[in-house]
């Protein structure tokens, strides 16, 4: 199953980024040009399912990165390297659904959600986390929405939107 998709820009060229969701089946995130829909290449690197799927393009390093949104963790993939460049991983092995990537106060952070009602932000770069907010102790976080790069609003299961500053 197509689960999440996104457009890429590497080099000025548009790509199509696709992730998949299908128990048992291993990790596929694919590449395509967006001009033929010729696959480009695909990424391969564990046996989960990837729920949500982003890019991040890196400035300063100009680096570009894709960023999943697991079954068990989130990773982040270099996208020349073609490697994983890090595992956010609080061995928790709930399905984490959503990110977003953002910069303040020099950080570059990485905001994801869980159906554990948890939203944790992670130093992108390092891997660790920053902190952790309980947000919905009852149910899911499925989306995420960053505003003025202050305000977190988030769906829940609930059907509801929380409002969290998040500084």
């Amino acid at each position: 199953l197509l689960f999440s998709a996104c457009f890429f820009n590497e080099e000025n060229q548009l790509y199509l980024i696709s992730s998949n969701y299908c128990f048992g089946v291993p990790e596929q995130i694919k590449v395509y040009d967006i001009n033929n829909g010729n696959k480009i290449k695909e990424i391969n690197d564990s046996k989960e399912n990837v729920l949500f799927i982003d890019t991040y393009f890196d400035k300063k390093n100009e680096i570009n990165y894709i960023v999943t949104a697991n079954i068990g963790n989130v990773k982040s993939y270099n996208y020349k390297e073609n490697k994983v460049y890090h595992i956010y991983d609080n061995n928790d092995n709930r399905n984490h659904n959503s990110l977003i990537i953002t910069e303040s106060e020099g950080i570059i952070k990485l905001i994801e959600s869980s159906s554990t009602g948890r939203i944790r932000i992670w130093n992108f770069h390092t891997g660790k986390i920053i902190s952790t907010i309980m947000i919905y102790r009852y149910g899911e976080i499925y989306g995420l929405c960053l505003w003025n790069s202050e305000f977190l609003l988030a769906g829940c299961s609930d059907k509801k939107i929380k409002i969290v500053n998040i500084n």
